[in-house]
């Protein structure tokens, strides 16, 4: 009883969003979350230190764009595995400009029901409750940005793509179920999420991303599919299992589709992730650079791996370093600047495929010391010529 009236509580309808001092909370729809859930993503965000204020869709309608603004994430839950997404969605396809325009923070879109696997006993279960707070965790990421979390929640409309294309234009898919995940990006919040812990789940995901618009980031892929689909609700046996041949080509050389879809800082493409975004210094100070390497399947790399950093532009284009990975996979290298500029940076290394991958780029400004003062002169001194007397 304790516990049903704490969660209860934490799911509070706002009365009048216009009012709230929402810094340090998320807000969620209330027609996409499963409010009977044991955990969903009002938990998610607890776990990462947030509060969440639930709103009816009369009252996500009432709300202004500085409303929305005020909020480091707005969430799109799984409401377990339901499929009617044009009704659930209604409320924000309605407003779709004035919300929208909020979202400056992280994005990330994936089609996981992880609320409904959320439910299962053991292994399964714990992964996806992870996977959901560590989505949550990416989502706000960026201080003082209102970010987006979107779980396509085995829809089987394309209201949701709809949803997405008032973010960034470009997104349609295919409906197969699939079971077998593979991490191909890299981003801090969601560096526990491995090929592991995101497969297996008795029908992982049920939307495969076919376009997608060019500055979102792929984080995970599905290579494998059932033969036969189950139903979009299913969670059932995995089936006959057949590849998935495109139409993502990872960086690692692994085809599959996308089913984790990131946008914000800090993230890469591949296996290596390339930090900070960017810096600046004057010019004789030092610049740090650190990639951190993964394995092929998600996990972190560990020592003893070659990293190769290039500057592909700026006043030290063609400066190559070469730095070894310590025991969490993480490589470091300091270099100077003789000149001002701006350098843009890459680091490589070669996987246990063979394949090399590169990372995503960052920048380091360096700029021209400030002048020196001019020196002061002396005051002249003054003469006071001598008094005769007579």
């Amino acid at each position: 009883m304790l516990v049903v009236v704490a969660m209860a509580a934490s799911w509070l309808l706002v009365g009048a969003p216009r009012a709230l001092a929402a810094n340090g909370k998320v807000l969620i729809l209330d027609t996409t979350l499963d409010t009977g859930a044991a955990f969903n993503e009002v938990n998610a965000a607890a776990s990462d230190g947030r509060g969440a204020d639930v709103v009816t869709a009369t009252q996500w309608g009432a709300m202004t764009s500085a409303d929305f603004a005020k909020y480091d994430a707005i969430v799109f839950a799984d409401n377990s595995c339901a499929n009617d997404d044009a009704t659930i969605l209604a409320a924000p396809l309605a407003n779709l400009s004035t919300w929208a325009g909020a979202v400056t923070g992280n994005v990330i879109v994936h089609t996981f029901d992880s609320t409904d696997h959320g439910a299962s006993s053991g292994t399964i279960g714990a992964n996806a409750r992870a996977f959901t707070t560590q989505g949550i965790g990416f989502a706000v990421a960026q201080a003082g940005k209102t970010g987006l979390y979107l779980s396509s929640s085995c829809y089987d409309g394309t209201a949701w793509l709809s949803l997405l294309d008032g973010i960034s234009n470009g997104w349609s898919r295919t409906t197969p179920n699939a079971n077998i995940e593979h991490v191909v990006g890299s981003t801090p919040a969601l560096a526990a999420s491995t090929d592991a812990s995101l497969s297996n789940w008795g029908q992982s995901t049920h939307n495969l991303l076919e376009t997608w618009p060019t500055d979102f980031t792929v984080y995970a892929i599905a290579t494998n599919t059932s033969a036969a689909p189950a139903a979009a609700d299913d969670q059932g046996g995995t089936d006959a299992q057949t590849v998935i041949d495109g139409p993502y080509t990872a960086p690692d050389g692994v085809k599959g589709a996308p089913v984790i879809l990131i946008r914000g800082a800090d993230t890469s493409p591949s296996h290596i992730l390339l930090q900070p975004a960017t810096q600046t210094h004057e010019v004789g100070g030092t610049a740090t650079l650190t990639a951190t390497v993964k394995l092929q399947d998600g996990t972190p790399a560990g020592a003893g791996i070659a990293v190769t950093f290039t500057a592909t532009a700026g006043p030290n284009v063609g400066k190559t370093t070469t730095a070894v990975t310590d025991a969490d996979g993480v490589a470091t290298i300091s270099y100077s600047s003789a000149k001002a500029g701006t350098d843009t940076w890459e680091a490589s290394f070669v996987d246990t495929l063979e394949v090399t991958e590169v990372s995503n780029q960052v920048t380091v400004v360096w700029t021209a010391p400030a002048p020196a003062p001019a020196p002061v002169p002396a005051p002249a001194a003054v003469v006071v010529p001598p008094r005769f007397t007579g």
